[in-house]
């Protein structure tokens, strides 16, 4: 006779963290939906008003003020990255969280986007804003552009970025903009 007691529990076990893994997925792709429709009004009324501005005022805005417009547009629709990537690589044993702070200090302005994610090894934080360059953490595949391309943004208005470990886990990316500032292809 062979005592089935342990087996049992194990199947047990898995039942409820397989139960507990659905409830969790279902969790993120709703705070995910919630994520984008939140983000996706305000920049779709920003994107809006900046083509009536292009369109209403055509005639008495200059080159440069269309290149900004122009600019400003194809930025609006790239806004989403820091936090996609937030929601993208998270960590499947913890409720995602996602903060994202902004706050004047001295010349410039602090952005941070703080997540509970799975994070970026110590030794990568600098290379995953290289183009293509992807952190070898958890099992989530990327192309290696989303932070390259965000740097480049942050860089071209005068300010810089960078990946920090979250208290607790996960990565904090942090960037500056200068107060004032010409970007520099004005």
């Amino acid at each position: 006779m062979t005592d089935v007691t342990a087996d049992r529990a194990q199947r047990q076990a898995l039942r409820v963290a397989h139960a507990e893994l659905l409830r969790s997925n279902t969790e993120l792709e709703q705070f995910a939906a919630v994520v984008s429709h939140d983000l996706a009004a305000p920049l779709a009324v920003v994107n809006g008003y900046l083509e009536l501005l292009g369109d209403h005022y055509a005639t008495e805005i200059d080159a440069q003020g269309r290149k900004w417009i122009g600019a400003t547009v194809r930025a609006v629709g790239r806004m989403q990255a820091l936090i996609g990537n937030a929601v993208k690589y998270r960590d499947p044993a913890r409720k995602c969280r996602v903060e994202v702070c902004a706050r004047r200090q001295e010349d410039e302005y602090v952005v941070t986007v703080r997540d509970n994610g799975i994070g970026i090894p110590a030794d990568q934080r600098r290379r995953v804003f290289e183009m293509f360059a992807r952190a070898g953490t958890g099992g989530t595949a990327g192309h290696g552009v989303g932070l390259s391309t965000c740097e480049r943004i942050v860089a071209r208005h005068g300010g810089r970025i960078r990946a920090d470990a979250t208290p607790g886990g996960g990565t904090t990316i942090s960037f500056t903009l200068p107060v004032s500032h010409t970007p520099a292809d004005a």
